[in-house]
C-alpha cells in the first residue's frame, strides 16, 4: 500500500541518546511585570547561581540579568 503510515520503529536505536542530548528550547525574557519566580528561572537560564537568584530582590536581579549582555 503506498499510502500506509511510515513505521517509525525503523528508527535507530541510539535516536533516543540524540534526542536526550539536544538543546532544550531557549527561555524567553519574562515581562517586567512578571513574579519574581519567573525572574529566577531565567536568571537561571542566563547562568545565576540559583540560591544567588532567590536571594536577590528582583529589581536587584533584572539588573544582574541586564549586566550579562
Amino acid at each position: 500500500m503506498p499510502n500506509a503510515p511510515a513505521d517509525v520503529s525503523a528508527e535507530p536505536a541510539d535516536n533516543a541518546a540524540v534526542q536526550q542530548h539536544a538543546d532544550p528550547a531557549p527561555v524567553q525574557r519574562p515581562k517586567q511585570t512578571a513574579s519574581k519566580p519567573a525572574w529566577v528561572e531565567y536568571a537561571v537560564y542566563r547562568g545565576i547561581d540559583r540560591d544567588e537568584a532567590e536571594a536577590t530582590e528582583k529589581r536587584d536581579l533584572i539588573a544582574a540579568i541586564d549586566a550579562l549582555n
